[in-house]
């Protein structure tokens, strides 16, 4: 729990000196620099979820997530909605919204 509240203080501390980037923004990016920048926000969330009571999505203890399996997972998502706003979105949310929804909690 302390390790959760101080890497959330953490990233709010720094969070006013940079700015997140869009779907949109990410695709345009060089492959290895898609899959190393989505693989490190990836295993940002793991870490955090890991600590996190309720989980705030469930996949199975000891899957082990690689950079492709975060852009399959995330393209995937974005491929199912169709509202041209969710390619405007922040990559972050985007890739939460898309782990809940394949590793969805208590269902």
């Amino acid at each position: 729990m302390v390790r959760s509240s101080l890497f959330l203080s953490g990233l709010f501390l720094f969070s006013t000196s940079s700015h997140a980037i869009t779907y949109d923004q990410w695709t345009s990016k060089n492959v290895l620099i898609r899959e190393v920048y989505l693989s490190g926000m990836g295993e940002g969330m793991s870490w955090l979820n890991s600590d996190a009571h309720p989980k705030v999505y469930c996949a199975p203890e000891m899957l082990g997530l690689s950079g492709q399996n975060y852009i399959d997972i995330l393209e995937n998502y974005v491929s199912r909605n169709s509202d041209p706003a969710v390619r405007r979105q922040e990559l972050g949310l985007l890739l939460l919204f898309a782990l809940q929804e394949v590793f969805p909690c208590g269902r």
